[in-house]
């Protein structure tokens, strides 16, 4: 947490400290965050307005399930649409220390470089598909993307053609590289995601199978919307068709 605090601040205008979690004396250096407390850092982006924020141990997050808690969580705040109204866009980085050195065994296709384990891929996918939020009967997903950070051993350039990196780029759901020194991808995929428009992050998002005909079918209802009434019982229909 303290690392990507340290690369958001060499980017962006710094808000709120969370507290000088960080803190320096005559003694050296004194951390002041634990696992038991919230650390929350927000940031300007000075060219687009945004604000968004670093949070660590954010807590217990809701879902239909089984309660869900990550590590860190990145927290966006963007204009969307033609009013400029606000909207959320949320994404876990958790660390993970232990690296798969025998992908042949564990991972599918011809993957033959180590990378994160399997099984914590698995929960980035747990974490953006339970963590939801209820609006009447409605469970709306809150987490975009999904990241596990951990110590990879080799180059890092020769990362970018494993499946765990380029999956972020089809799923929104994936490895970084994250020691001293390798942290390059990491911070690309940060930027990437702070200056990305609303509509990119909503583009990322993925649909069930079968989803066009749905579409399809929607596009003529709403072409025969003659009255607001009508308009809105078609907005409602659609949201529900999304979610």
């Amino acid at each position: 947490f303290i690392k990507l605090v340290d690369i958001m601040k060499r980017k962006y205008t710094l808000l709120d400290d969370g507290g000088n979690i960080i803190k320096t004396s005559r003694k050296g250096i004194t951390v002041t965050i634990s696992k038991d407390s919230k650390s929350r850092v927000r940031f300007l982006d000075t060219n687009t307005g945004d604000v968004f924020e670093l949070i660590y141990n954010p807590g217990e997050y809701p879902s239909d399930t089984a309660k869900q808690i990550p590590d860190t969580v990145l927290k966006l705040t963007k204009r969307v649409g033609v009013e400029g109204k606000k909207a959320e866009f949320q994404y876990v980085f958790d660390a993970k220390y232990k690296v798969e050195m025998n992908p042949d065994e564990h991972y599918p296709d011809n993957e033959k470089k180590p990378g994160p384990k399997v099984e914590d891929i698995n929960t980035m996918h747990r974490y953006r598909d339970a963590i939801v939020v209820k609006d009447g009967n409605i469970s709306e997903k809150l987490m975009f993307g999904a990241y596990v950070l951990f110590p990879y051993p080799n180059d890092e350039e020769e990362y970018r053609s494993h499946q765990f990196c380029k999956s972020i780029d089809t799923v929104n759901i994936g490895g970084l590289p994250f020691m001293p020194g390798k942290t390059k991808i990491a911070e690309e995929l940060l930027t990437k995601l702070v200056g990305e428009s609303d509509a990119s992050a909503y583009d990322k998002a993925n649909l069930p199978r079968g989803i066009e005909e749905k579409l399809e079918k929607y596009r003529d209802e709403f072409l025969e919307c003659k009255t607001p009434e009508a308009f809105l019982a078609w907005g409602r229909k659609w949201r529900e068709l999304i979610t």
